[in-house]
């Protein structure tokens, strides 16, 4: 082979390399990271991968541009001459509010690139200009946006009503650490924490922002009710005559079963609130009294919510059949804490499997190895938890039709399959029709095969990096 050709091969080779995972790029040599089509190929991938492209094509406007269309932030790669471009800048914070924190500094000053990258991200009010957190119109965004995002403005706005409310009722409570008003209510002014109204607002979006209010307000029974009744779980920061109310803990409980932890003991030992808290969360049997873990009926209504609660009940209860059976029926893993016998029940092991195949793995040797507990097992496992044929033994790896029907419901199972039907086109292929990245498990022989490549593919674009490289190359059109 030629020079050229060799040179051309190489380059072909990083092309699907870089396509595949952008951040190869690193790894490639002085020449690859200056040659352009390589370097739009790797950010075209992952945009933070411009870090390692040469100096030239991090001063490339369609190069910059490329990768901040992946990542924003990438941004950060650009030439200073690209960072203080307003279109470029633009175009970064529209994909990602933070990349205002790498544009040049008369931009952070510019309302325009603020405004953008607030309605994206409204804590990339930390990075404007400190006249523009000053800014109502800004400020008022970037709370709507996150409201937390108040720690950021001006002293004078954190003490302004209307965006003290803004702030405190844009919160997302299914992200508690980063757009939660628990942070926002801490930011503001005394005077507005001390503010019963304001922090009743707060409370109707999320019963948390009690732990910021004014330690008056903390003790105030009115809004620690109102609290609970949001999020049960507000219990835990309550005065101790609180969390021996039993309304106060009975409307936690309804609303968070666990916090049943921070309930009095006398009311952990109270049937009536102990039952509240388990149809909540079955989990919240581990913070019952132990006498009510010896409560058949109690636990059975803990185990039909949260069969992984069997855990926490009395250990004669853990060897009792019905009580076992409603459990694994609601998680099949929960036969895991299931006396020995029962896990040699097959009756048991079977309703376990049922729900969840990877319990095949707490079941007895014996039943491990039996083909029709194992076929139940495999047609209901499930992805990216522990694989049923992980542990049979040889004579059921190499059972086709056992595989087949893995394979068709777990593309991954192939992994367990025996080398020889690993090698078996049809099996393969309902693997990888399934999975793509099943890929990885086929034989060297199949791996290369254009028609199988191309399915798994299609299935899992990164599934070629599993593929023969020259096949891979063919199908990205890099030969």
């Amino acid at each position: 082979m030629g020079k050229a050709s060799s040179n051309t091969a190489k380059k072909t080779s990083w092309l699907v390399k870089v396509s595949l995972n952008g951040w190869d790029l690193q790894k490639a040599d002085k020449a690859l990271r200056e040659d352009k089509e390589v370097v739009l190929a790797a950010v075209a991938h992952r945009g933070f991968a411009l870090e390692y492209a040469s100096g030239k094509l991090q001063s490339d406007p369609e190069v910059v541009l490329k990768a901040i269309q992946k990542d924003g932030r990438a941004i950060e790669y650009a030439n200073e001459e690209l960072r203080a471009n307003k279109e470029i800048a633009l175009q970064a914070v529209n994909n990602d509010g933070d990349a205002l924190q790498y544009v040049s500094d008369d931009l952070k000053s510019n309302k325009e690139i603020v405004l953008a990258a607030v309605s994206n991200v409204g804590g990339a009010l930390q990075y404007a200009d400190d006249g523009l957190r000053a800014d109502k119109e800004i400020v008022l965004k970037a709370v709507s946006q996150c409201g937390n995002a108040i720690e950021h403005a001006s002293e004078e706005l954190r003490a302004d009503r209307e965006v003290a409310q803004r702030a405190l009722t844009s919160a997302d409570k299914d992200h508690v650490l980063e757009f939660s008003p628990d942070d926002a209510l801490s930011y503001l002014s005394d005077d507005l924490r001390s503010d019963k109204d304001l922090v009743s607002l707060a409370l109707a979006v999320d019963g948390r922002v009690l732990w910021f209010a004014d330690d008056d307000l903390k003790s105030d029974r009115q809004l620690a009710l109102l609290a609970v009744s949001n999020a049960g779980e507000t219990l835990m920061y309550l005065d101790s005559d609180l969390q021996s109310d039993k309304e106060i803990v009975a409307t936690a409980v309804a609303t968070y079963g666990c916090a049943l932890e921070f309930a009095s003991d006398d009311l952990k030992a109270e049937r009536e609130i102990v039952s509240s808290a388990v149809s909540n969360n079955g989990n919240a049997l581990q913070f019952a009294a132990d006498s009510l873990k010896s409560d058949k009926d109690l636990v059975v209504i803990a185990v039909k919510n949260s069969g992984d609660s069997l855990q926490y009940a009395a250990k004669k209860l853990r060897a009792d059949r019905d009580v076992v059976l409603a459990a694994v029926a609601n998680d099949g893993l929960s036969l895991n804490y299931a006396e020995k016998s029962l896990r040699a029940d097959k009756a048991v092991v079977l309703k376990a499997a049922s729900n969840n195949g990877g319990a095949l793995q707490y079941a007895s040797s014996q039943l491990r190895g039996e083909r029709e507990v194992v076929a139940v097992a495999v047609e209901n496992a499930v992805p990216g938890q522990y694989h049923p044929l992980a542990d049979v033994t040889e004579e059921l790896r190499v059972d086709r039709e056992l595989v087949l029907l893995a394979v068709r419901k777990v593309g991954s199972a192939l992994e367990h399959a025996s080398q020889k039907l690993r090698a078996d086109k049809d099996v393969v292929l309902v693997a990888v029709k399934n999975d793509g990245a099943a890929l990885q498990f086929a034989s060297k022989e199949l791996q290369a095969d254009v028609d199988l490549v191309e399915i798994a593919a299609a299935n899992a674009r990164g599934a070629l990096k599993f593929a023969n490289e020259k096949v891979a190359a063919k199908i990205l059109g890099f030969s």
